[in-house]
């Protein structure tokens, strides 16, 4: 019983973090009516090639193409900008840090 519990808090945890990282890590722009750009920043923990980490920001993508009346989308381009690791204090040294832009259009 109590791993069953231990199991549902945990992914309770997790769905409401990345929740709420949504609208700290990522900037979405309606950039025509049928055309988007979404900007999410990286870290060690949603690295950028991480098939977890990348649901997740499908995820957003997701919401934030319905919550701009997009019955759908495709994405045209995904690029990922690597930040500079020799700031720790930015980066903590880590490989992940950077930025993925996303663009696409509605279906």
């Amino acid at each position: 019983m109590f791993k069953i519990i231990k199991t549902f808090v945990t992914i309770l945890l997790i769905s409401s973090c990345a929740s709420h990282d949504r609208m700290l890590m990522t900037d979405f722009e309606m950039t025509s009516q049928e055309s988007w750009t979404m900007k999410v920043q990286t870290a060690s923990n949603y690295k950028p090639n991480d098939e977890q980490a990348e649901e997740i920001r499908i995820n957003w993508l997701t919401q934030f193409t319905q919550e701009n009346k997009c019955s759908g989308f495709e994405i045209t381009s995904r690029v990922w900008t690597k930040s500079p690791t020799d700031n720790f204090i930015q980066t903590g040294f880590s490989e992940s840090v950077g930025k993925l832009v996303y663009k696409g259009i509605c279906n």
